[in-house]
This record gives structure tokens, C-alpha cells and sequence, in this order.
């Protein structure tokens, strides 16, 4: 018997584990966007396919999924947090 696909799950965990790594770096967490994105569908593609049946891999779906949501808010807090403590580098004054 042949194994049923996982590759929702696995790709939702990969591009959730990136999208958490990347958005703790200043500059590059505005850009890591849309791995957040597609860990987050891949991971809810991906646990109703192995909810239904019709694939493996619920685990690795689920925590990509995790891992996407979490990156999103860090990425929201961190660019955030960057926007308001910004400050001039140069002094604009007389």
C-alpha cells in the first residue's frame, strides 16, 4: 500500500520555520511576509487533508501552522516596535 502525501504538511512546517527565523532579523522581518503567509494556508491545506483522509502529515501541518501565525505576530510586534522607537540620525535643528 502506498503512503498517502504529506507535502502540505512538510511545506507549511519548512516555510513556517523560516518565516520564524526571518522575522527576528530588523531589516528582513518586513519582507518575511509572505513565508508567514504560505505556512499559514499550507498548514490549514494541510490538516484538512489529514483530518479528511486523504493525506499524512498532520503533525508537521500543525506546527507550520503554529510556527506561521507565530512569526506573523512577531513580525507585527517587531516592525512595530521598529517604527515607533525610530529615530532621526541626524539632528534637523539650528
Amino acid at each position: 500500500m502506498a503512503s498517502k502525501p504529506k507535502g502540505f504538511g512538510i511545506t507549511a512546517l519548512v516555510c513556517g520555520i523560516a518565516a520564524l527565523a526571518l522575522s527576528f532579523v530588523p531589516v528582513i522581518t518586513w519582507f518575511s511576509w509572505p513565508l508567514n503567509i504560505v505556512a499559514i494556508v499550507f498548514g490549514v491545506l494541510g490538516w484538512d487533508r489529514a483530518n479528511k483522509g486523504l493525506a499524512s502529515g498532520k503533525g508537521p501541518a500543525i506546527a507550520g501552522l503554529v510556527l506561521g501565525l507565530a512569526a506573523f505576530f512577531v513580525m507585527c510586534a517587531l516592525s512595530t516596535w521598529t517604527v515607533w522607537t525610530n529615530e532621526p540620525a541626524v539632528d534637523a535643528g539650528p
